[in-house]
């Protein structure tokens, strides 16, 4: 195969890549934040005050998200299932955080109807 012969993507191919890559730099924006804002709970004890802190803090931050229109929900899991002894003995913490983001209206469709003249559009529920 030449490089001649390669095809451009389709405008749909296009569109489908730039909102794969929107919702990437969102998921890594909402990250870089909740690691950011958690960054004064290191080497503090891991225990349950830690991790109600630290559900505290991504909640905030995935609220701030959500008021401005980015996400519809999300949940936090920071739990003792995550949190194993053998993870605390690594001197690690473990967090899942799920989310559902807004989407974007993409089309805009409008239907359009003409009445006789004389109608009356109380009287009528058909378009």
């Amino acid at each position: 195969m030449s490089p001649d012969d390669v095809q451009p993507p389709s405008p749909m191919i296009e569109l489908d890549l730039r909102k794969q890559d929107a919702l990437k730099s969102f998921v890594r924006f909402v990250e870089k934040e909740i690691r950011r804002r958690s960054k004064s709970l290191l080497f503090d004890p891991h225990d349950e005050i830690f991790r109600q802190r630290f559900v505290s803090i991504a909640t905030e931050v995935l609220e701030q998200v959500q008021v401005g229109r980015g996400l519809t929900d999300f949940i936090i899991q920071a739990d003792a299932e995550l949190n194993t002894n053998d993870v605390i003995d690594r001197n690690e913490f473990r967090a899942r955080v799920g989310l559902i983001p807004t989407r974007a209206v993409e089309f805009i469709i409008i239907e359009f109807s003409v009445h006789r003249t004389g109608s009356n559009f109380g009287e009528s529920t058909e378009f």
